[in-house]
């Protein structure tokens, strides 16, 4: 295959005022001009062009000072002195692919307990050059520094070094970057610059592939020196081989700045979007590690920190890169410099953005998986002499390691894992109210919901407690699907002793160190030693209970007071369609984040021509944001719901990676970082019947909506005064909407047990005794449910609500809905609060109150964003 003549290149200095900017800017819009590499002087640039470029740009008007054909140098070993006070200079030659992966064989074998060192999924064509011995499909290899390669939850850097096969000195300073690090780590050293690596080493999760196009690598160091591309042949351009690497990622591609001709020597940026296997083992990287942070895609020349930047480049006029983010990279360019200048005394990386949009990394990284990722040109050549190029290589480390610091700054936001255990009423009573099926499906969702590496039991009782899973760690999909058949397995029937279902649930609680908390979940009343009482003083500090009454029969007194004296949150559901939304807010508690959206959806039965139907809900997203999680729930078991998930505001945002899970009855979303705006969640069905969906959206961020309590005992009549406040970093966001309702009973057990008797006349009391009252009476009895007078007057309000069902169609029992009003914060004493909630109470009817909130704003740098909310109180 005789291949497309190389171009000669010359070094040639350009001018940057504006006219010229101008003229250059055109060219490169159409692809007519690479120069993607410039050193900047003053008012000029120092770039490498090719003679038909130097033509196009002297043709144009702009002066071109042509300083004569790039000859590579020829690479003598050397060595250069750091100011670094940790041992450097781990290498000293140039290396072919070969020799990087060899290079980081040695380090693997040398610390086997601080490294992997894996074949990415997909290999390359083959070098195809002059070199015996290097022909045939090559593996691109995975370096990873980590003492626990088992966990994923560390923060995560990643350095990518080798894209273009002319840039000789990016992988020398990934092998110099692993190397301080690994033969610097002493855990005994009381060395402050040690005990700095030592931190790096055991601290965060480390990323490396050397040599990222191990076919161009090789070609340029045999047989081309001037080579950019990878080696794949082009259909229908023999002569053409090659993709340029750094244009063929997702984001931008195929717009400005690249070449859709297979024959352009630089440019090229391939048939589609990740169409070379080198982008594709990227891509995998950051898909099956989400909790890399941070990223350096190493390149030269330039000494340049280029990445997204809110104003755009020389071809977007600007991009999605919210105040929050730009801060967040600024600093870390800062930090990246300081330690360049204290290898290179008075030395200064530029900053700006990547010099064209069009499938690069950094775009890529950021825009698709929000990523703060950077280009990193260093060196003022391709091939410098091998003495300069390693003055650059410890820049370059330097570099890298100060990045690898802010990582584990960066990562204060990071999910911390943590254990959940949920404690489940398996009583009698559960299946007579028809609760076990929506029990299951919820309880199963919130396993779903939580994250790789958290841990989670499952406790059942009735009279007794048993363990249905031990405190598990969830390390992957096996786990999930052990423990939703742990909640599938549990057998229902008998007596209930709440007292014994926590006692049990606290022996499966880990040591104190991550979150922890109880989710305690009843629908009756205590009626079996040992007393609840008796249990609480054992609740270690630290550990909230949070609680769940379901139904009307359930002891809401006792609940709330469980859940008030750990520190719990008391959630109530009056029935099985309400445990839906309890859950979703349940888990929010749990999993230590906000609510940014909840809904329910009712959709009718479909018609006979098109089972199919489909509704859309839009969700805010604000800045900053680690993860979102979106939950569609069917209150119907059984049926299949399929959820798509596009941002409107930012049509470039890949959300390929969405993680999906999916059960009988529910879909969940899985979105690491995502980029702040607005979201369309579309959901769709094939089910025949009526389905009726509970949605829910959550964010893990720096924005939190905090809710205050409600002070001491209220008494019917007496009015709710909840306090809530929004704060962003400990600072309080004033300027709110608020929008608010209240779930009010319509009536009391206690009221309408005192109908018993005035209700129930003979004849009709005997008409329903057969049917309704004395089954209904004899279940309760048989699960223990009167064993109390609490629980006789809850099984005489039943058989009144019976009646009225009967005689009125019409449940006494509902909830009403009201608005709810906005008060000072002065009449909740609590200062903070910028939010008052006030909602009005019956004289004569106690019980549980639910109170919905929705809040929109703008933070303190500007940022849309939304958070829902949703408390129970009890009254009386």
């Amino acid at each position: 295959m005789a291949d497309n003549p190389a171009p000669a290149f010359f070094r040639c200095w350009i001018p940057t005022d504006p006219a010229s900017a101008s003229v250059i800017r055109h060219l490169r819009e159409q692809g007519l001009l690479c120069a993607d590499h410039r050193l900047r002087r003053d008012d000029r640039e120092l770039v490498v062009l090719t003679q038909s470029e130097v033509n196009l740009l002297e043709e144009a008007g702009v002066a071109v000072e042509n300083l004569g054909e790039l000859v590579p140098h020829a690479p003598t070993p050397s060595s250069a002195d750091s100011a670094d006070a940790i041992t450097t200079g781990f290498v000293s030659e140039y290396l072919d692919a070969v020799g990087i992966a060899a290079a980081f064989a040695d380090l693997h074998a040398s610390f086997p307990a601080l490294t992997t060192l894996t074949n990415l999924p997909e290999t390359t064509t083959g070098y195809d050059g002059s070199e015996p011995g290097l022909g045939g499909a090559a593996p691109v290899k995975l370096f990873r520094i980590t003492n626990t390669p088992a966990l994923s939850t560390k923060p995560g850097l990643l350095i990518v070094a080798g894209l273009h096969a002319r840039e000789w000195a990016p992988p020398l300073a990934a092998i110099e970057f692993a190397s301080q690090l690994l033969n610097n780590y002493d855990p005994t050293s009381a060395d402050p610059d040690v005990i700095a690596v030592n931190a790096l080493v055991e601290g965060i999760d480390i990323f490396i592939v050397g040599a990222a196009n191990p076919d161009g690598i090789n070609y340029s160091r045999h047989d081309e020196d001037l080579w950019r591309k990878n080696r794949r042949p082009n259909a229908g351009s023999p002569g053409c081989p090659g993709v340029d690497l750094n244009r063929n990622f997702s984001i931008y591609w195929g717009e400005a700045g690249s070449s859709s001709d297979p024959c352009d020597y630089q440019t090229y940026h391939g048939p589609s979007a990740f169409s070379e296997a080198e982008n594709r083992n990227i891509r995998h990287i950051v898909e099956q590690f989400p909790n890399i942070l941070a990223a350096i895609d190493c390149h030269s020349y330039g000494e340049d920190f280029l990445r997204p930047q809110p104003g755009g480049g020389s071809y977007i006029g600007s991009e999605p890169v919210p105040p929050a983010d730009d801060g967040i990279y600024s600093a870390l360019e800062t930090t990246m410099n300081a330690a360049i200048a204290a290898v290179s005394p008075g030395k200064v990386y530029s900053t700006g953005t990547t010099s064209n949009h069009a499938g690069t990394f950094d775009e890529y990284l950021y825009f698709g998986h929000r990523i703060f990722a950077f280009e990193l040109e260093i060196g003022e050549d391709f091939q410098p002499p091998i003495a300069d190029a390693l003055v650059s290589v410890q820049e370059a480390a330097g570099a890298m390691r100060a990045l690898a610091q802010e990582t584990l700054n960066l990562s204060a936001r990071f999910i911390t894992p943590a254990s959940i255990v949920q404690v489940i009423d398996k009583s009698g009573s559960m299946i007579t109210s028809g609760y076990v099926d929506a029990t299951r499906g919820n309880a199963q969702r919130l396993i779903d919901l939580m994250s790789l590496n958290d841990s989670t039991a499952v406790v059942s009782f009735s009279g007794t407690a048993a363990t249905e899973l031990p405190l598990t760690n969830i390390t992957g999909a096996g786990v999930y699907a052990a423990a939703r058949a742990a909640v599938a397995g549990i057998s229902f029937g008998g007596s209930t002793s709440i007292g014994a279902g926590l006692q049990l649930g606290l022996t499966h609680l880990p040591p104190p160190g991550a979150p922890r908390s109880i989710l305690l979940l009843s629908d009756g009343y205590q009626n079996t030693d040992p007393e609840v009482e008796t249990v609480l003083p054992t609740v270690p500090g630290g550990v909230p209970v949070h609680t769940i009454a379901l139904g009307l029969a359930s002891d809401q007194a006792l609940l709330q007071e469980i859940a008030d004296e750990t520190g719990g949150t008391y959630f109530f559901s009056p029935d099985e369609l309400g445990l839906f939304e309890v859950y979703n807010v349940a888990h929010a508690a749990l999993a230590d984040h906000d609510m940014v959206f909840g809904d329910s959806v009712s959709l009718p039965r479909g018609d006979s021509r098109s089972r199919s139907r489909s509704f859309t809900r839009r969700i805010v997203i604000d800045c900053d944001v680690d993860y979102a999680d979106f939950s569609i729930a069917a209150h119907q078991g059984d049926v299949r719901l399929d959820a798509e998930l596009r941002c409107l505001t930012v049509p470039s945002a890949d959300l390929r990676r969405l993680e999906r899970k999916m059960a009988p009855g529910y879909t969940l979303l899985h979105l690491k970082r995502p980029q702040p705006g607005v979201y369309e969640l579309k959901v769709s069905t094939a089910s025949a019947g009526p389905v009726t969906c509970a949605l829910a959206a959550y964010v893990k961020s720096a924005l939190r909506l905090n809710w205050g309590k409600a002070s001491g005992r209220i008494e019917p009549g007496q009015p709710i005064h909840l306090p809530v406040a929004v704060v962003e970093d400990g600072r309080p966001v004033r300027q709110l909407s608020v929008s608010a309702e209240a779930l009010s009973p319509a009536t009391s057990v206690s009221l309408l047990a005192r109908q018993w008797r005035r209700s129930l006349r003979p004849p009709l009391r005997k008409l329903l005794c057969p049917v309704t009252l004395i089954k209904w009476l004899a279940r309760r009895w048989q699960s223990g449910k009167t064993a109390d007078e609490s629980g006789e007057e809850v099984a005489r309000a039943f058989a009144v609500r019976e009646h009225l069902l009967l005689t009125t169609g019409r449940d006494p029992f509902r909830y009403d809905r009201s608005n709810v009003h906005l008060v000072h914060p002065k009449l909740a004493r609590d200062p903070n609060a910028a939010i008052v909630l006030s909602a009005p109470t019956s004289k004569t009817i106690e019980g549980t109150y639910n109170l919905r909130l929705v809040v929109q704003g703008r933070t303190h740098s500007g940022c849309p964003f939304m958070r829902a909310g949703f408390r129970s109180i009890r009254v009386g």
